[in-house]
């Protein structure tokens, strides 16, 4: 089994920070850590240790990112350009998806190979009259269509999702039948998770165009 978090709090990544006996750094926390939309600045402090690992890395991209910013975070943690070393997690919003795509080209053609992921939930998160934070199936879905056409058309690499689910029978995004509402069925304490037959149903609309790198 492989793991993957955000590496936000560096009180508690930095003690488990490892060095390799033939030199080199690792993260023991995690296989492959990532970066946040907030933290991911080519100074901050978070793409600084991540810069010195060894492990494969990832960085959140949304919708304010420039080209300019996105590769100057390119050029730090992946300055050898080497295959598999770093991931752009794309999370736009499904009516700003179309963005994505001079970033794309702009990697390509600065040579570095990354991997693109898409996370549809967090660019997709409003609120119910209640005030309880919510994420819409349908604009989900469709950012994941959108998010997989503009890379491959762009000549970038889809690699898969980023989803927030559960397994069990909860109510907190609205679609496939569930609606959210105050109650036992909304249990998160941060961010809407997708319901075990919500995630299958977006799932089902990942896939890649006929003829697109895999």
């Amino acid at each position: 089994m492989w793991t993957s978090h955000e590496a936000l709090l560096l009180d508690y990544e930095l003690p488990q920070v490892r060095r390799h006996q033939e030199g080199g750094s690792y993260l023991a926390s995690t296989h492959w850590p990532w970066i946040g939309e907030r933290t991911r600045g080519a100074d901050d402090a978070h793409v600084r240790l991540m810069a010195e690992l060894g492990n494969p890395v990832a960085c959140k991209i949304g919708p304010e990112a420039t080209t300019d910013e996105v590769l100057a975070v390119c050029a730090v943690l992946d300055p050898h350009r080497t295959p598999g070393r770093l991931t752009l997690i794309a999370r736009f919003g499904a009516g700003q998806v179309a963005r994505v795509a001079p970033l794309v080209r702009a990697v390509k053609q600065a040579g570095h190979p990354v991997l693109w992921m898409c996370d549809p939930m967090h660019g997709n998160t409003v609120k119910t009259p209640d005030g309880l934070k919510t994420r819409k199936l349908d604009a989900i879905m469709s950012e994941i269509r959108q998010c997989v056409d503009v890379v491959s058309e762009n000549s970038g690499r889809c690699a898969g999702l980023h989803l927030e689910a559960s397994p069990d029978d909860i109510s907190e995004c609205d679609g496939a039948g569930s609606s959210p509402e105050p109650g036992p069925g909304y249990r998160s304490l941060c961010d809407p998770r997708l319901s075990l037959v919500q995630a299958v149903a977006a799932a089902a609309h990942w896939r890649l165009p006929v003829g697109a790198a895999v």
